[in-house]
């Protein structure tokens, strides 16, 4: 079980989102996906998105996890940067596959970040070559989260019938 340590240290530098409580045990095999309306100031920048089953008793279990860098979002093969300003569908569809019974008053958790850490490369927002970046190239990016009627950003999960 792991603590709940990061969803509480964000503060504004990312954005949790809750399911109401599971009304029976769902049985959840498959790929998740999320599709999330995002606008920013930079031209680059890598968002990542976890998923994680919050019980009942408070405990969470991390369920899976995806990050996409904006460049390729479209395309791995070509690289497009974003245009600072515009509203840009992000569409996360590498997420691992999962198996699971999420128990009965147990609640979904999207977390929703910009990841900043020794674990990866650091993508400095710049929209230069990511791998020749210093702290000198660095931009601060500011994100907005979308879900209107004009773009729903969805969650989609692999719920066995």
């Amino acid at each position: 079980m792991a603590d709940q340590t990061l969803a509480y240290i964000l503060e504004d530098e990312g954005i949790v989102y809750h399911s109401a409580a599971f009304k029976t045990e769902t049985e959840v095999s498959g790929f998740f996906e999320l599709k999330a309306y995002l606008q920013t100031d930079v031209k680059d920048l890598d968002i990542e998105a976890d998923v994680y089953e919050i019980k009942s008793d408070g405990t969470s279990v991390l369920l899976t996890s995806n990050t996409v860098r904006a460049r390729y979002m479209l395309s791995l093969g070509k690289e497009q940067l974003l245009i600072p300003g515009k509203i840009n569908l992000f569409h996360f569809k590498g997420f691992r596959f999962i198996s699971r019974v999420i128990e009965k008053g147990s609640r979904l958790r999207l977390v929703i970040t910009s990841p900043n850490t020794i674990k990866t490369q650091k993508n400095y927002c710049s929209g230069g070559i990511v791998a020749n970046e210093t702290a000198k190239d660095a931009h601060v990016a500011n994100v907005k989260i979308y879900n209107d009627p004009n773009h729903a950003s969805i969650l989609i999960m692999p719920v066995v019938k």
